[in-house]
């Protein structure tokens, strides 16, 4: 299995941080990486995301979400093409930190053209979670204030 982790320390609660990350329509307001989301975030609920790291087109796919769980995890499951070609499966972990919360944001990439197709575009992903995470953390201090 291949991955992308990155995570970032928010100076709030994670009933705070879960607010903004679950307020889907709000993201083109604030989300430099996932320019949309809409659906239910609902265990095995299908959603439909709009994704890109800045500078790059964004891509749209329906994945299906995996976990809900109010101020904790938030994950989903998608494909590219067919089940087992490249699958991602993408995940927002809250936890209690000493300044906070922590949020541990990762993909585990799996299927039989995963490292084919992780190779090219690894950078920029962890490039476009980093920038992500730094938002979020930006927009719950400012609702914070």
């Amino acid at each position: 299995m291949r991955e992308i982790r990155t995570s970032v320390d928010i100076e709030a609660t994670p009933e705070a941080v879960w607010s903004v990350l679950t307020d889907f329509d709000a993201y083109p307001e604030w989300n430099p990486f996932i320019r949309s989301i809409s659906g239910r975030l609902t265990k095995g609920e299908q959603l439909a995301v709009s994704l890109g790291a800045s500078g790059k087109k964004p891509m749209s796919f329906t994945p299906v979400v995996t976990a809900a769980i109010p101020g904790e995890e938030f994950a989903w499951l998608g494909h590219l093409g067919m089940k087992g070609v490249f699958d991602g499966h993408h995940h927002f972990r809250l936890s209690v930190s000493g300044t906070g919360t922590r949020l541990d944001h990762f993909e585990e990439f799996s299927g039989v053209l995963s490292a084919v197709v992780l190779a090219p575009i690894r950078s920029s992903t962890t490039r476009g979670f980093q920038e992500m995470n730094q938002a979020l953390k930006d927009r719950v201090g400012a609702k914070a204030s």
